[in-house]
């Protein structure tokens, strides 16, 4: 019983050590990764922005993982005439790795090729990343028609679910 004892007064301490030591690994290489990147630690708002908006919600629809291992209330949606840019805020952008769900690069407007609001909270934005294929991101966001109109100013197709095809 004595040695379990001595074996309890150092092993919590090493738990807490290792997670520490974990947590700051994962903050040293996502700081890594964002300045190779050239972003910036604490994301803000472009001077020219058309539409921007913190604390909105959203995912990849990409797959399976990515549809629910989103976002919540922890996104920085901008677009501005050269691009569409939803990155995650400080300090989420240092603990979780947005290539893990797949909202890390900004989108060139040219780039996007349709954009529509789905509902009263959120839109779908579709696009072709660098090696050509189609993605598509759902954005849950407090003014989407401001995104869409945003959107639409820089001559983004806008298509709106057709009503009544199921029927």
């Amino acid at each position: 019983m004595r040695d379990l004892v001595e074996y309890s007064d150092w092993i919590m301490p090493l738990f807490f050590a290792v997670g520490i030591a974990s947590i700051a690994y994962r903050v040293f290489v996502n700081v890594s990764a964002l300045r190779a990147r050239g972003c910036g630690i604490r994301p803000a708002l472009p001077d020219n922005a058309l539409f921007g908006e913190t604390g909105a919600s959203g995912h990849s629809e990409a797959s399976l993982l990515t549809k629910y291992s989103g976002a919540s209330r922890c996104l920085l949606v901008s677009v501005t005439r050269e691009r569409m840019a939803v990155e995650l805020m400080f300090p989420f952008n240092l603990l979780v790795a947005a290539s893990s769900i797949a909202l890390d690069e900004p989108v060139p407007i040219r780039a996007i090729t349709n954009a529509w609001q789905v509902d009263e909270r959120s839109v779908r934005v579709s696009f072709d990343d660098p090696q050509r294929q189609s993605r598509t991101l759902r954005l849950y966001l407090k003014r989407p028609d401001a995104f869409v109109a945003a959107l639409k100013s820089l001559k983004v197709k806008s298509i709106a679910p057709l009503e009544g095809m199921r029927r």
